[in-house]
């Protein structure tokens, strides 16, 4: 365990890509992009870390919020001082997410929200602070980029104790983080219905992680969980023998310890983004809002990060080939 970066302001819940690294400060609701630009193995440099974005006033909060990556670099993190979750988006490619309306509230209603993750079909799960609903599913049933409407936000799993930060393994496979009992609770949706609502949906998986809260997959597809506790601990924790869960002898196994409290964990991504054509605002939809941009790009006046969902008509060009190819994707 050594030192891979020097912030100003004291980071918590940590996003990473192949790329890059994102982290949140807590008490300043502030963002923060890291990378290792000079392949030294940390981000120690001049111009390694970055502010990222801000979120709005009055959305602070004195602990680590959770923050999601999504493939196309979106990210998703929590307001609990606001009951919201904010998307934040680098619209016009310039490397940051500090522009008019690229850090938008998307979902609310939420019960002294914790922590949020992405699954692979584009829903979101929400852990709550509540034994009633712990954790939320969120889900864009009307594409039109947000969670508000009607249905959108709903229950995942209730009455049960409340836990920290989650993560997915698939999209019918999730693990929460327990601080108050020191475990780890496997969701599995059985019956496919986007809940974890039925018989042996939501069962314990592992236990004795003493000040357990948060979590990470690692490429192997082992399950990572890192500890507040004064000494940071983080443990490998998986099923050796299959039998579902990671009670038994060597499961969960000591690999790490920080010598000091883990405020976020994260590992890194080799996830690759889906080129959607048209798509150059990278918010998952080609419509009106892709209009602005992308007609920049093609005189010339922008430079887009990737190219790829400029390049409509997929010849290898952005030019005004590309045009007739556009309109076709933004016509319902």
């Amino acid at each position: 365990v050594v030192s891979y970066a020097n912030p100003p302001a004291t980071l918590g819940s940590l996003a990473a890509s192949s790329t890059e690294l994102f982290a949140i400060a807590p008490s300043t609701a502030t963002v923060y992009t890291l990378h290792d630009l000079n392949n030294d193995g940390d981000a120690l440099d001049f111009a390694e870390v970055l502010q990222y974005a801000q979120l709005p006033t009055g959305a602070h909060s004195p602990i680590a919020t959770g923050l999601a990556l999504a493939a196309d670099g979106t990210l998703y993190t929590l307001a609990p001082a606001r009951n919201l979750l904010y998307r934040i988006h680098d619209a016009n490619a310039d490397g940051d997410a500090l522009d008019f309306a690229e850090v938008l509230a998307i979902a609310s209603a939420f019960t002294s929200p914790v922590a949020v993750t992405l699954r692979s079909d584009g829903s979101l799960l929400v852990t709550q602070n509540t034994s009633t609903i712990p954790v939320r599913i969120l889900r864009d049933r009307n594409a039109d980029g947000d969670f508000l409407d009607f249905a959108e936000n709903i229950s995942y799993a209730e009455s049960f104790a409340p836990g920290a930060n989650i993560v997915c393994m698939s999209p019918t496979l999730a693990y929460l983080a327990r601080t108050s009992d020191a475990s780890i609770v496997k969701l599995t949706d059985l019956t496919g219905d986007h809940d974890a609502l039925d018989f042996a949906e939501v069962l314990t998986h592992a236990t004795n992680l003493t000040g357990i809260a948060h979590l990470a997959i690692d490429a192997n597809d082992a399950l990572l969980a890192a500890s507040q506790a004064s000494v940071g601990s983080v443990y490998r924790v998986t099923d050796l023998n299959g039998d579902g869960d990671a009670l038994d002898f060597a499961e969960t196994l000591l690999v790490a310890q920080a010598g000091s409290p883990i405020l976020g964990l994260a590992t890194v991504s080799t996830i690759t983004p889906v080129c959607r054509k048209g798509d150059v605002n990278f918010d998952t939809l080609v419509n009106m809002a892709d209009i602005p941009l992308f007609s920049s790009i093609v005189i010339g006046a922008t430079t887009p990060a990737d190219p790829c969902p400029a390049d409509v008509n997929d010849d290898g060009l952005i030019d005004g080939r590309d045009i007739r190819a556009f309109i076709v994707e933004i016509l319902p």
